[in-house]
């Protein structure tokens, strides 16, 4: 039952990401950038949103 409902609360997290990251890709979108840096990146799900474009991406994740 414990794995089921983190389960769900994933889901819904990522559901509700999706529309996070697409306000993160239309900003980029609009701003003409040279680089982007990325601090935190965990799973590159931020890197993923940007790679449509030709930005060079710094990104490292400090927690091992």
């Amino acid at each position: 039952m414990k794995n089921m409902l983190a389960s769900i609360i994933e889901r819904v997290i990522n559901f509700f990401d999706l529309f996070h990251q697409n306000r993160i890709k239309s900003f980029y979108q609009a701003h003409n950038l040279d680089l982007v840096i990325d601090v935190g990146s965990h799973k590159g799900e931020f890197i993923n949103t940007v790679l449509d474009r030709n930005i060079p991406i710094f990104s490292f994740e400090p927690n091992p």
